[in-house]
């Protein structure tokens, strides 16, 4: 069975110092300092990037070099969690770039998702780092109702579960799968289809998730990997809850049929409307380990940190 996932981080013991910085879209007040204060409050040494300062260049976080530049730094640190702050636009121009392989050997925890992905993908397929696709401190998490909260600095503290059982979530077609968890937000692995960093879903378990997008074109993406042969060999998907993703009436329940339709016209095990991604309640999911659909219920048969 084809794996990527060979590195595992180690779980953040009390008082670890983590670096918080902006790899894409530009962070503004008051989230970065919520962002901030969630990690202080739980106990973490917080060492921020300059890129969290930066005003918009005209979309990410200043200058694809000083990203870079504190993203070496925090390598230079040897820092326990090397922290994305929030998605947006930018971690494309960092591809090719970003010192993917010196991360995986200093193993830190990274917890992202959202454009993140485009650095996720190759983290995880060329480097072999396991890591996790979750909500940010200065995106979803900066609101102290979000939910997801909890979740978060837990697995920061390798107190993952290892078993979820996602009450919530509907069974598209029969959900009995077994492979790797791997996977992103969609329109960005519809962005990196024949490029270098093209996904691979031979063996996965494959998320999926994205917000806002109309239900026509979640299907032209999903269209775009098949033609690209990413759903080849694949075991099944684990689909999000797709938030504002309606068509004009806003109909909710479109976007359940349109991945309905394309999921069973494959034959591919598919699980609607789990909390990954975007959205209230994203939980961190671990991406690199071994895991098993089974209806509702998702369990990991490696622990993801050290």
């Amino acid at each position: 069975m084809r794996r990527y996932g060979k590195i595992r981080p180690r779980a953040l013991s009390p008082g670890a110092a983590v670096y918080l910085f902006a790899p894409a879209g530009a962070v503004k007040e008051p989230f970065k300092g919520r962002g901030k204060s969630l990690l202080v409050e739980a106990g973490f040494e917080v060492i921020c990037g300059q890129s969290l300062d930066e005003t918009p260049a005209p979309f990410a976080a200043g200058s694809p070099q000083t990203r870079l530049h504190d993203w070496q730094a925090a390598l230079s640190l040897q820092v326990g969690g090397l922290l994305p702050a929030r998605g947006g636009f930018g971690a494309m121009q960092l591809l090719g770039k970003a010192p993917l392989a010196e991360t995986a050997a200093n193993s830190p925890i990274w917890i992202g998702s959202s454009d993140c992905t485009f650095l996720q993908v190759p983290l995880l397929q060329e480097h072999g780092l396991v890591h996790f696709y979750g909500p940010m401190p200065c995106g979803q998490l900066s609101d102290d109702t979000e939910p997801g909260r909890t979740p978060y600095l837990d697995t920061l503290a390798g107190k993952s579960p290892s078993e979820w059982n996602f009450a919530g979530a509907q069974e598209l077609t029969d959900c009995r799968a077994q492979g790797e968890l791997r996977g992103g937000c969609l329109s960005i692995l519809a962005a990196l289809c024949g490029t270098p960093w093209q996904i691979d879903g031979r063996d996965s378990l494959l998320i999926l998730e994205d917000i806002a997008e109309h239900p026509y074109r979640i299907e032209r993406m999903l269209r775009q990997l098949a033609l690209a042969g990413v759903f080849e060999s694949c075991r099944g998907v684990i689909l999000g809850t797709f938030p504002g993703c309606v068509d004009g009436s806003g109909d909710t329940k479109l976007i359940v049929r349109v991945l309905e339709d394309f999921f069973r016209s494959l034959r591919l095990a598919a699980l609607f409307g789990v909390p990954v991604g975007h959205g209230r309640g994203a939980l961190p999911l671990p991406l690199g380990v071994q895991a098993i659909l089974d209806g509702n219920r998702l369990q990991l048969l490696e622990s993801p940190t050290l």
